[in-house]
């Protein structure tokens, strides 16, 4: 009975008695090791994907706290406040969809849900790394300046700001170089 189960979209139908499980037939040890590591892949991707989208949004919304606390409070270049505000907008609106277009890739077919919500995704991506570069003229056009010009605390956050995007983005080439790689020896080997 167990040797008549095949799989099915991850559901495993049994042709004895018309009966779906979640889980492979576990007679030998290779439909085992096959079960817990899907499982557990699933897991890691949840678990990443949960606390990247977590430590995004804290990041985002503290950048907006910021931009509305010290809102005033650099009189040498005011656009500081107005790109913190317009970054953390701009993050927060990222996640919900990203989150869509996951969801609406998920169903194997890429419907039109799929194409709108790549193209609005697309648009924030462009408008984000502009708004990047503009942050970055303005924060180096005033390197360091002294308390009466800009407030120290905004202009250290701003700064920090900038470092953690530019550890991040240093990240996502590096993880993208090294699946070109992997991607490049698997096909060498195949």
């Amino acid at each position: 009975m167990l040797a008549n189960l095949r799989r099915n979209n991850n559901y495993y139908f049994s042709e004895d008695v018309n009966r779906i499980t979640d889980f492979p037939p576990l007679h030998n040890v290779e439909n085992l090791n096959c079960c817990i590591t899907d499982m557990a892949d699933d897991t890691q991707k949840k678990t990443a994907g949960a606390s990247g989208f977590g430590c995004f949004s804290i990041l985002a919304i503290v950048e907006i706290v910021f931009a509305c606390i010290f809102w005033n409070d650099c009189e040498i270049k005011d656009n500081i406040p107005i790109y913190l505000l317009v970054a953390g907008i701009v993050s927060l609106l990222t996640i919900p969809i990203g989150i869509i277009q996951q969801a609406t890739a998920g169903n194997g077919t890429k419907g039109v849900c799929y194409i709108l919500v790549s193209i609005v995704s697309l648009i924030l991506g462009i408008f984000g790394l502009i708004w990047f570069i503009m942050g970055n003229v303005w924060m180096y056009q005033i390197w360091f300046p002294t308390d009466a010009q800009c407030d120290h605390t905004l202009y250290y956050f701003l700064f920090i700001t900038m470092l953690i995007h530019y550890v991040l983005i240093g990240f996502i080439i590096f993880c993208g170089i090294c699946l070109c790689c992997i991607a490049v020896g698997a096909a060498a080997t195949a």
